[in-house]
């Protein structure tokens, strides 16, 4: 019977060549078929090495899947597969990686970690997953403590400031066939993927899911980089290459509340993984309806470069919209078209800011939180009050116990319980004096 087997790889530096890379252990592999439902999960060997064996024919879909459970010890024999629901790709922490770069927090993809594959009495190798390291660094909590941003995006366009998504086991370096969202990037023209070509060159954009092969990855200028959604094949990214002051890479109308704050945020990523060039130069502006800018703030000095890692970092901020009740959003590029302006943008979101005013406890509750203290303590009191007991009868079980010991055990218990004594005291006032002032408050 055929065979599936395959590795899951580190790669420290991004290089997307899964040559001479380490491998990840103990990660859940899934062997899914499409036709039956059944599947296996083996967890990978000590080099990240993973097989299944006695495979029927038909179509399967391989997963890297983190965090389920059932997985055997490679190898795994498909004779055991059960029915299933196919699990969502998941990558491991960064924990599981062997030396991963300093700062990095997570890993996600250079490969697909969904991979489609066909059986016809045929053994399949190397279908290998590459994992690599990369660093999500959030947005800074909101300095008031009583301030939470809402759980709702008002970002609509973009699907949702996504830039929407592709179907698991879709090849890296996929743009979207024909400009997706014309009307949010209007001073950029559209560009497709292609292997060993500058693209996007300066003025163009384009997105897509993991790039790896343009020519300013191979050449060492950029980072091979996932977008920030998923980590792996199926989310998609813009990717710009900036130029002309004033020229709109992101812009989305949204409904607000008047005299509101808000948080409008993006997670960006500088391209640029080596030093001495220009850094990205970009800002965020916020208008009315009519064009008149009610905020604006520059914020590309914020991405500085990562030589040791990608880094993928929220940055936006904090606005009032006055009196109006709906907004224009936008980023917009503040540099020239030079080398080094160049960034990736993803999970763009405008979140309204709700502040939580603390309610304080009525008089009535006050006393009645009072009584249900000193009765939380009085049930502590009585299971140290009988622990103490229990010791004094174990001591005295105690085949040959000397009266110097019995005598030692009642002194230690004897001061705890006059310790318990002047406790009781005190919760006795607590419960006369909350007595006394919850008698009101009775119908």
């Amino acid at each position: 019977m055929p065979t599936i087997s395959g590795f899951l790889l580190f790669d420290r530096n991004r290089t997307a060549i899964p040559a001479g890379l380490p491998g990840i252990e103990k990660v859940p592999i899934v062997l899914h078929s499409i036709g039956t439902g059944e599947q296996l999960a083996v967890l990978t060997g000590n080099d990240g090495d993973y097989t299944f064996y006695n495979v029927p024919n038909g179509d399967y879909l391989i997963v890297e899947a983190y965090g389920i459970s059932g997985a055997v010890l490679t190898p795994g024999n498909f004779n055991n597969a059960v029915f299933g629901f196919l699990p969502r790709a998941v990558t491991p922490p960064i924990s599981f990686a062997p030396n991963p770069p300093p700062g990095s927090t997570n890993l996600d993809c250079l490969t697909p970690n969904t991979i489609r594959v066909v059986i016809e009495d045929n053994h399949l190798t190397n279908q290998n997953i590459i994992n690599a390291p990369v660093r999500y660094t959030p947005f800074e909590p909101l300095e008031d403590e009583c301030a939470l941003a809402s759980p709702i995006n008002l970002i609509t366009a973009a699907d949702n400031g996504s830039f929407g998504f592709f179907p698991a086991g879709t090849p890296v370096n996929t743009s979207a066939p024909v400009e997706p969202y014309p009307g949010v990037t209007p001073d950029f023209e559209y560009a497709l993927t292609a292997p060993g070509i500058f693209v996007p060159s300066g003025g163009e954009y384009t997105v897509q899911n993991i790039m790896t092969n343009t020519e300013s990855n191979i050449i060492g200028a950029w980072w091979r980089i996932a977008d920030h959604t998923t980590g792996n094949e199926t989310g998609r990214m813009m990717v710009v290459n900036g130029y002309d002051p004033g020229a709109v890479f992101f812009r989305a109308q949204a409904a607000v509340s008047p005299n509101t704050d808000y948080c409008f945020s993006a997670w960006i990523l500088n391209m640029f993984k080596a030093e001495g060039y220009a850094e990205p130069a970009f800002g965020v502006r916020i208008r009315n309806l009519s064009g008149q800018v009610i905020f604006s703030e520059m914020l590309g000095e914020l991405i500085p470069v990562n030589v040791n890692v990608p880094e993928w970092k929220q940055i936006g901020t904090v606005f009032n919209s006055l009196g109006y009740t709906a907004v224009i959003v936008e980023f917009i590029s503040e540099g020239p078209e030079v080398i080094g302006n160049d960034y990736a943008i993803d999970d763009v979101s405008l979140r309204e800011i709700q502040r939580i005013i603390p309610i304080p406890p009525s008089r009535c509750q006050a006393f009645t939180d009072v009584i249900a203290s000193v009765a939380l303590q009085e049930a502590a009191l009585a299971h140290i009050i009988n622990a103490e007991g229990e010791k004094i009868q174990a001591v005295a079980a105690i085949p040959g116990a000397t009266a110097e010991q019995l005598a030692a055990v009642n002194r230690s218990v004897t001061r705890l319980i006059r310790r318990v004594a002047q406790l009781e005291n005190i919760l006795q006032a607590k419960l006369s004096a909350a007595r006394d002032g919850v008698r009101g408050c009775l119908v």
